[in-house]
């Protein structure tokens, strides 16, 4: 039973098993059994993606049309407020059986009873209820401007919208960046872990706790839209695959905001950093190449405390990375004893979950060396690129390897050039002007070896230009001419000459 997941709901699921007993869910139409794209249901049994995504808008229908009653929203307001999971949202079924009852009993009305209510959540995929939008949910105190959404999946399902009448509603816009001003309740597929009540927010670092060896992801940059309005913030993962003795990669150690620290993070924003998560340690990896990728979370079966979880996709994605061919991974090799790491360039067999549709994870990027060499120490940037046709660039992220010896380590920078001599680079021309002329100042340069590059600021117009001479508008106020001076060998000299603006002063004569 579904319910084997949510403890705390243990009479209500009992009382569903004697329901349930005399419940047959709608039985499938045979077009549905034969369609290419089918969806498991909560119930168990598969249906064709277009057939599930009518009967999901019809419930968001029903559910908006509950709302009109003041006291289902309170009661749906007061159960927002104490989820102790992210973004306030509520587990569906286990909402309607505990805290909203009223909303039950309004939709076993206008749907023909309970067992219909029921039926109809068994022949949908699982969901959960939330208001997606931050702003909405910090202002929304259960007033009757609502509206209700759902969609099946974000790659281009249409969404289903309507008010509390029940009358359908066309959003301007689907991205969360131009979210409605009305406030939007969302009953969409579960990505989220219900199982388990969430860390405390108090008790979370986002900072590693441990020193061990291992590799750290210290900062990371994604500027996709991963989740459309109806799905909230993303739920980001970095997946490290380690190759087994058969030669495909694994997927062994998974980081994410539902793991715990070390292996925690959470990134909702398009750069993460100010912190550190471990990504796996030493021993994890042995003497064996490592790749890390970077996935979006949209099923609820997420990154788990022991470990990782093969990011499920669909068919065309595993093709992708079949096709890809050799490219750079990271690897980990012992020579005398010691422990080397490195790049190394694989044709490598990746292991992912085949699932089906509408249950997919989007992928975001495979994270691939970007340099020659390594520093000395501290963390290196890596690059996201898709698995798909040229490997689009996505985002990056800088890694730390803190155990073994790096090969090839990049050579130290060369040291600057020593400054010119003080007091070899000056500045000729008046230092008080009067308003609104136009002013010719001289820079010489000495002590160096010629050519010599001039480079003119003032503090009131910005960069002036280049050369010896420079005519300079005084405008209408006190400023600072500043003049940098590059000789052949990169040697960098400077003069300020402060310059007072004065209607008394002598006009300039170029």
């Amino acid at each position: 039973m579904i319910f084997t997941r949510f403890p705390w709901v243990g009479q209500v699921a009992l009382a569903l098993v004697v329901l349930g007993a005399c419940v047959e869910p709608p039985a499938p139409r045979i077009e549905e059994l034969a369609s290419p794209t089918t969806i498991r249901s909560a119930g168990g049994f598969r249906l064709g993606k277009s057939v599930m995504d009518d009967r999901l808008s019809a419930l968001t229908r029903e559910v908006a049309m509950t709302l009109r009653d003041s006291a289902v929203r309170l009661e749906l307001l007061a159960a927002l407020h104490d989820s102790p999971f992210r973004e306030s949202k509520l587990h569906f079924r286990t909402f309607l059986l505990g805290d909203g009852h009223r909303l039950f009993e309004t939709l076993s009305t206008s749907m023909g009873g309970d067992a219909r209510v029921l039926a109809t959540l068994d022949s949908l995929v699982d969901l959960e209820l939330y208001i997606p939008v931050p702003q909405h949910r910090a202002t929304w105190e259960g007033e009757a401007e609502l509206i209700v959404g759902s969609v099946m999946d974000d790659e281009g399902s249409p969404p289903h919208v309507f008010d509390i009448g029940g009358n359908p509603i066309v959003l301007r816009s689907t991205s969360p960046r131009e979210p409605p001003e009305v406030p939007l309740l969302s009953l969409v597929p579960v990505e989220t872990d219900f199982s388990r009540p969430p860390q405390v927010a108090g008790t979370v670092r986002r900072a590693s706790t441990t020193s061990d060896p291992g590799v750290y992801m210290v900062q990371a940059y994604i500027p996709g839209d991963y989740e459309g309005l109806f799905k909230g913030a993303p739920e980001f993962e970095v997946h490290t695959l380690v190759r087994n003795g058969a030669g495909t990669f694994i997927d062994l150690q998974c980081s994410g905001e539902d793991q715990s620290v070390p292996f925690f993070y959470n990134h909702d924003n398009q750069t993460w950093q100010g912190g550190e998560v471990t990504l796996i340690l030493e021993n994890g990896i042995g003497t064996n190449p490592v790749e890390f990728s970077i996935w979006e979370n949209d099923v609820d079966d997420s990154c788990r405390p022991t470990g990782g979880r093969p990011p499920e996709v669909d068919n065309g994605v595993i093709s992708s990375y079949n096709a890809w061919g050799a490219r750079p991974v990271t690897s980990v090799t012992s020579s005398g004893g010691t422990t080397i790491v490195g790049i190394q360039t694989l044709q490598m067999a990746v292991a992912l979950a085949d699932d089906y549709a509408g249950d997919d994870d989007d992928e975001v990027g495979e994270l691939q060396f970007t340099q020659t060499c390594w520093p000395a120490q501290g963390p290196l940037r890596f690059d996201l690129h898709l698995s798909g046709a040229d490997h689009p660039y996505t985002g990056n992220a800088y890694l730390d390897f803190r155990f073994g010896q790096r090969d090839p380590v990049c050579p130290p920078p060369p040291p600057p050039p020593e400054p010119l001599p003080d007091g070899s680079v000056q500045i000729s021309g008046p230092s008080t002007v009067r308003p609104d002329d136009l002013c010719t100042y001289v820079g010489t340069a000495s002590g160096g070896v010629a050519p010599y590059t001039f480079r003119w600021l003032s503090s009131s117009s910005g960069y002036l230009g280049e050369g010896s001479e420079m005519a300079v508008p005084t405008g209408s106020s006190n400023f600072d001419l500043n003049l940098d001076v590059f000789d052949a060998n990169g040697r960098q000299g400077s003069d300020l000459l402060n310059v007072t603006v004065v209607s008394t002063a002598r006009a300039c004569f170029q």
